[in-house]
């Protein structure tokens, strides 16, 4: 999915539809953290392995982060790697660190400076939020306001722009 260019976007959909595997790609990318017990969950059922990839530009510098891990055999733990990419122009520099925790720590230092999310969390809840305020930087909740849904938001925006096909549709 490339956002480029757009400064405000919203993940909007049925239940089930993976919003929130969407999201919490993008926090186990990052910060390693999921709403999973453990990154064994995370792996789609009948897979051996998974990758999360996310390019992203943070202060005008252009990263590219993976994260991959692959389960371990007859109950042994997996194994996970993380790699870092600053680009330097067109060329990719690996600045990955000498550990996950090394790399962790390098992204860390890279990291927005507010996390928002809807009220319906508790601040406890948010993903991500001991390693934003870690670093000085804050998580906001903002109101949900009742009756006026994104999801009812981009219906409506749709509706408004589709062709009609003869059928009403």
């Amino acid at each position: 999915m490339d956002l480029e260019g757009i400064h405000v976007a919203c993940l909007s959909g049925d239940n089930g539809h993976g919003k929130t595997a969407l999201l919490d790609a993008i926090t186990w990318v990052l910060w390693g953290q999921t709403r999973a017990r453990t990154q064994e969950e995370l792996v789609h059922q009948g897979q051996q392995d998974m990758l999360v990839e996310l390019d992203f530009i943070a202060r005008a510098q252009r990263y590219r982060v993976n994260r991959r891990h692959s389960r371990g055999a007859r109950n042994r733990q997996g194994t996970t790697i993380l790699e870092l990419q600053m680009n330097a122009g067109d060329i990719p520099q690996a600045i990955t660190g000498n550990s996950i925790k090394d790399t962790e720590k390098l992204i860390r230092e890279i990291q927005p400076d507010i996390l928002v999310k809807g009220d319906d969390y508790k601040i406890d809840e948010v993903v991500g939020r001991e390693i934003v305020e870690g670093y000085g930087a804050h998580v906001k909740l903002i109101p949900i306001l009742k009756g006026h849904s994104t999801t009812m938001t981009l219906e409506k925006i749709l509706a408004s722009h589709r062709p009609e096909d003869g059928n009403g549709k």
